[in-house]
């Protein structure tokens, strides 16, 4: 009976983040989740979920400049379209690329605070047709990231992660 409890309470927590990167409805392309696009956007969605950093932000920022997918215009749609579904306003851009638009504030020394929104960052590890492994991360100050490990189940992206860091 507490093997039974506890693979249920397993399989509940897993739940939410393989269900974050279905088709919700018809709101996102089904083609792009489908693909490795989808994969990203499912860890982006885990990423996002994460009570690491929560606050009332403008803008998600994300960096792709560690990804290994060759063409990300599908991913940045359907970010695209979690950030209009959501009222924030997407930046495509790296921590140092937004420090030099304006849009980080001096926090103390070389330290600086992103307070209007948040940066999504991707450093992957490995890419295949039904598996993602990447370092994600999330960051409107001093980062936390994690390993995420994406895998296509009966035509579902699931997402596990494992190793929390903080920077």
């Amino acid at each position: 009976m507490r093997l039974r409890t506890t693979a249920l309470a397993f399989i509940l927590l897993l739940l939410p983040l393989s269900a974050s990167c279905q088709n919700n409805g018809g709101e996102y392309d089904a083609a792009l989740l489908e693909g490795q696009a989808g994969a990203y956007f499912a860890v982006f969605n885990a990423v996002y979920d994460m009570e690491w950093a929560e606050g009332e932000w403008k803008y998600i920022a994300v960096d792709l400049t560690g990804v290994i997918l060759s063409d990300t215009s599908g991913l940045l749609a359907l970010i695209g379209d979690f950030c209009k579904k959501h009222g924030y306003t997407l930046l495509e851009d790296t921590w140092e690329g937004l420090k030099e638009k304006g849009f980080l504030e001096p926090i103390f020394e070389d330290r600086y605070s992103f307070n209007d929104g948040i940066l999504i960052s991707f450093t992957d590890i490995d890419l295949k047709e039904d598996k993602l492994v990447t370092m994600g991360g999330k960051s409107s100050g001093p980062g936390i990231g994690a390993r995420f490990t994406a895998e296509k189940k009966d035509g579902v992206w699931e997402v596990t992660y494992s190793g929390i860091i903080q920077s």
